[in-house]
């Protein structure tokens, strides 16, 4: 427990950074302790007990003990490591983009056993996923943490009206200051008779296909274009939300070869 001086946890290293000739600084997140940051003393050195498991993306269990600025990290059991990720790039930028997010969570205040959960089980699900199936896990990790951490975005109704929306529209109206969706025609409406509210309110265009896949991400008749549409999307709603870039998505949106805007 941690009022103890030295306890024990299970933890995924989120960020690994040097720190001087021999010692790294982690940041980890844990089921019983949210974030936590950790010295690991000798951590670069050849010989170390600690250096194994001090990589990012890794899971071990923790023997830590309270600093004042920080925790020290005494022992660590490697649990897992997650090779498959090491052996795909892709697979490996959509894990650090993963460790972004839940390094984000933070601010969102979320509960700390359901994101380390949902992390641990996503970084196992595309360790192993099929090479068709990578985009599929990354867009349905980023929408399991929106709903976690309470800014997953209205897809299913219009926001100004409340009404189903249009099945026969090819694109709907999307703005993240709102929270979610509208029918076109519906927001032109909204807009004309509310012109002092619509000051300042970003909308963009969303296709019907890229919110529909959102909606439901594993269903076999979406393709890579379409997925990545998604991503897109997605990366342009959490840099709203977040209010800042999430660095991994560029790496990622390397790696696909796209630029990454909004959909």
């Amino acid at each position: 427990m941690r009022d103890r001086k030295t306890y024990t946890t299970e933890a995924l290293c989120l960020r690994a950074m040097d720190y001087g000739e021999a010692d790294k600084i982690l940041h980890l997140y844990t089921a019983e302790h949210g974030k936590i940051t950790a010295f690991a003393k000798g951590a670069k050195r050849a010989n170390s007990k600690l250096g194994p498991a001090c990589e990012r993306l890794n899971l071990f269990q923790a023997q830590l003990a309270h600093g004042r600025s920080m925790e020290t990290l005494c022992q660590v059991d490697s649990k897992q490591l997650f090779w498959g990720l090491r052996e795909d790039v892709i697979k490996l930028g959509y894990g650090l983009l993963f460790a972004d997010l839940v390094y984000s969570t933070e601010a969102a205040n979320a509960d700390s056993r359901e994101i380390f959960d949902l992390l641990r089980n996503s970084l196992e699900r595309l360790s192993h996923a099929g090479e068709a199936e990578t985009l599929t896990v990354g867009i349905q990790f980023q929408l399991q943490w929106l709903d976690i951490a309470g800014f997953h975005p209205i897809l299913d109704q219009c926001i100004l009206s409340g009404e189903f929306l249009q099945e026969d529209a090819i694109y709907y109206c999307f703005s993240s200051a709102m929270g979610g969706l509208a029918n076109l025609q519906t927001r032109n409406q909204w807009r004309a008779l509310h012109p002092s509210q619509d000051k300042g309110i970003e909308w963009v265009n969303v296709s019907s296909k890229t919110i529909q896949l959102l909606n439901n991400p594993f269903h076999e008749v979406w393709n890579d274009a379409q997925r990545i549409k998604a991503q897109k999307f997605l990366k342009y709603y959490l840099s709203k939300v977040l209010e800042k870039n999430i660095p991994a998505y560029d790496f990622l949106f390397q790696l696909i070869e796209l630029e990454p805007a909004a959909s």
